[in-house]
């Protein structure tokens, strides 16, 4: 079984941190990472929240490095996704 992924997305959330989030500091912005996975032909969206834009810009990377043979980096993130990871000295 082979799986992809196929779009990552990484915005600055704009809601609250949830009561039972033990991680996020009150008032500190979080991180809406999204991508979608394909497996077998079928898509599926998830979606995590990190408590900071480092940690979710390693999580991209990680991400990124799924993406299908022959695919570029832009051609999997939304954005200028790419743009923080180059920034990061990623070099997928």
């Amino acid at each position: 079984m082979s799986s992809y992924i196929i779009r990552v997305a990484l915005r600055r959330a704009d809601f609250p941190p949830h009561q039972q989030d033990l991680t996020a500091a009150p008032h500190h912005a979080q991180w809406r990472l999204s991508w979608t996975v394909e497996r077998n032909g079928r898509s599926e969206e998830l979606h995590m929240t990190h408590a900071t834009e480092g940690a979710a810009c390693r999580h991209a990377g990680n991400l990124v490095k799924r993406r299908p043979p022959g695919r570029a980096v832009a051609d999997v993130c939304v954005d200028d996704l790419e743009r923080r990871l180059r920034a990061l000295g990623d070099d997928r």
